[in-house]
């Protein structure tokens, strides 16, 4: 796989399914996951974009080829009656926003004990109060705020 040479590792999958990752300068390989593999390949793709543009379209001797590439994409490029794919309305900076989100969340979870996590699921996802919570598990309730105030010492930590 080709990356750009501000990246400094490489990215590839094997037949079995399992995600892998080398770090150009060293050349130590390792396996990540799924999610991790997700995020890479986004951020790649992304400075990929960023350095040569997006592709524009067109038709050359009846066949559809590059015609130039740009960095902002416009309703312009588009000609009366064609049809348009939507992926190009769509905010990558989004989905990788979204992506790096979960696997902080998911961070989030792990760094959480079973207590903290049962009072995250239930009074901050949830939406259960804090009394409400605490009159179901038999929990003070100035308890449960300790709990909440320990999840978001976590969070902040995490999430920066």
């Amino acid at each position: 796989m080709t990356t750009p040479k501000e990246f400094d590792y490489d990215l590839w999958t094997t037949e079995d399914g399992k995600c892998y990752m080398r770090v150009k300068r060293t050349g130590e390989q390792c396996e990540i996951n799924r999610e991790t593999m997700r995020l890479l390949r986004s951020e790649a793709k992304k400075m990929q974009r960023e350095q040569e543009g997006i592709p524009v379209y067109g038709v050359r001797n009846g066949k559809s080829v590059v015609v130039e590439r740009t960095t902002m994409l416009s309703l312009d490029y588009v000609s009366a009656g064609e049809d348009m794919d939507s992926a190009w309305a769509v905010d990558a900076s989004q989905t990788e926003q979204s992506h790096m989100i979960s696997a902080l969340e998911q961070e989030l979870r792990e760094a959480l004990t079973s207590k903290q996590l049962d009072v995250y699921i239930h009074c901050l996802l949830g939406g259960m109060t804090l009394r409400d919570y605490g009159e179901q598990n038999n929990v003070n309730v100035s308890s449960v705020r300790d709990l909440v105030t320990g999840i978001r010492k976590k969070a902040k930590i995490i999430f920066g």
